[in-house]
Protein backbone atom coordinates (compact mmCIF):
# COMPACT_ATOMS: atom_id res chain seq x y z
CA UNK A 1 0.00 0.00 0.00
CA UNK A 2 3.09 2.61 -0.32
CA UNK A 3 3.64 2.69 3.60
CA UNK A 4 7.72 2.49 4.59
CA UNK A 5 8.37 0.72 8.08
CA UNK A 6 11.66 0.96 10.01
CA UNK A 7 12.71 -2.30 11.05
CA UNK A 8 15.26 -2.22 14.45
CA UNK A 9 16.57 -5.42 16.34
CA UNK A 10 18.01 -5.83 19.28
CA UNK A 11 20.69 -8.85 19.89
CA UNK A 12 22.63 -9.90 22.53
CA UNK A 13 26.22 -10.62 20.86
CA UNK A 14 26.55 -7.20 19.47
CA UNK A 15 27.11 -5.64 16.18
CA UNK A 16 29.30 -7.23 13.42
CA UNK A 17 31.60 -3.79 14.16
CA UNK A 18 32.75 -5.26 17.50
CA UNK A 19 33.28 -8.38 16.65
CA UNK A 20 35.73 -7.76 13.50
CA UNK A 21 37.93 -5.56 15.81
CA UNK A 22 38.77 -9.28 17.54
CA UNK A 23 42.37 -9.73 16.22
CA UNK A 24 41.95 -13.63 16.68
CA UNK A 25 39.85 -13.76 13.81
CA UNK A 26 41.48 -15.26 10.43
CA UNK A 27 41.02 -13.81 7.22
CA UNK A 28 39.15 -16.81 5.90
CA UNK A 29 36.92 -16.48 9.02
CA UNK A 30 36.24 -12.85 7.71
CA UNK A 31 35.62 -13.94 4.23
CA UNK A 32 32.78 -16.72 5.61
CA UNK A 33 31.24 -12.96 7.39
CA UNK A 34 31.40 -11.18 4.45
CA UNK A 35 29.65 -14.06 2.81
CA UNK A 36 27.03 -14.38 5.08
CA UNK A 37 26.23 -11.12 5.10
CA UNK A 38 25.91 -11.00 1.36
CA UNK A 39 23.87 -13.89 1.12
CA UNK A 40 21.28 -11.73 4.33
CA UNK A 41 21.12 -8.85 1.67
CA UNK A 42 20.64 -11.26 -0.82
CA UNK A 43 17.52 -12.82 0.91
CA UNK A 44 16.12 -9.30 2.15
CA UNK A 45 16.04 -8.29 -1.66
CA UNK A 46 14.73 -11.74 -2.82
CA UNK A 47 16.08 -11.30 -6.16
CA UNK A 48 15.56 -9.35 -9.41
CA UNK A 49 11.92 -10.02 -9.19
CA UNK A 50 11.01 -9.08 -5.86
CA UNK A 51 7.89 -6.44 -5.56
CA UNK A 52 8.61 -4.71 -2.58
CA UNK A 53 11.41 -2.42 -2.21
CA UNK A 54 14.28 -2.55 0.52
CA UNK A 55 15.74 1.09 1.22
CA UNK A 56 19.02 0.98 3.40
CA UNK A 57 19.93 4.68 4.91
CA UNK A 58 23.36 3.35 6.66
CA UNK A 59 25.00 -0.27 5.44
CA UNK A 60 27.80 -0.24 7.57
CA UNK A 61 29.53 -3.10 10.12
CA UNK A 62 28.23 -0.89 12.76
CA UNK A 63 24.38 -1.83 11.80
CA UNK A 64 24.89 -5.21 10.65
CA UNK A 65 23.36 -7.33 13.86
Amino acid sequence: MGERITVDEYTSNGCLDNWLKNSSLTWMKRLEICIGVASGLDFIHGGALRQECVIHTALKSRNIL
